[in-house]
């Protein structure tokens, strides 16, 4: 318990101000937990950032949308059963919106995927970190025999 409260202490400059008060509001309340409500508390944290890389792909597949619209195009004045319809090009604010446009879909679509990415990094940290935690001190990476005969070493089997 104590060794899962001191990981948390030791994620929270990996965090956002708003992020850091839920963690600390959280942190109160999984004091007075039973080991297995606090060991599902954490797990929710965890499914918070899963939502929140959820919401970035859906920021993602709109700046998508946006940059797959169609540019300028161009009109024809007057009506289709008149012999002397003319076309009218895309003017040149229909062309600055046009490139505007496709400009916020990729700056849209690249935010989204560096904040995916970031939240998928600090997820799998705090998961790691909160596995550190549940592992008895003689199975830690490292620290000793494992089960199934694994030193701890990479290329060493006994």
């Amino acid at each position: 318990m104590n060794n899962i409260l001191k990981q948390i202490e030791g994620m929270k400059g990996d965090l956002s101000p708003q992020d850091l008060s839920a963690l600390e509001a959280r942190q109160a309340q999984l004091v007075q937990m039973q080991p297995e409500q606090q060991m599902a508390e954490l797990m929710d944290i965890a499914n918070d950032f899963s939502s929140r890389i959820k919401q970035a792909q859906g920021r993602s597949e709109f700046g998508e949308e946006l940059m797959m619209a169609p540019g300028a195009q161009g009109a024809i004045a007057g009506p289709s059963s008149n012999p002397y319809t003319a076309y009218v090009a895309a003017g040149p604010l229909e062309h600055l919106a046009s490139g505007l446009r496709t400009y916020q879909g990729v700056k849209e679509r690249r935010e989204a995927r560096t904040e995916m990415k970031e939240m998928e990094d600090r997820r799998q940290a705090m998961l790691a970190k909160i596995m550190r935690a549940n592992l008895p001190q003689g199975n830690a990476p490292g620290g000793g025999a494992q089960a199934g005969g694994f030193s701890g070493m990479p290329g060493r089997r006994y």
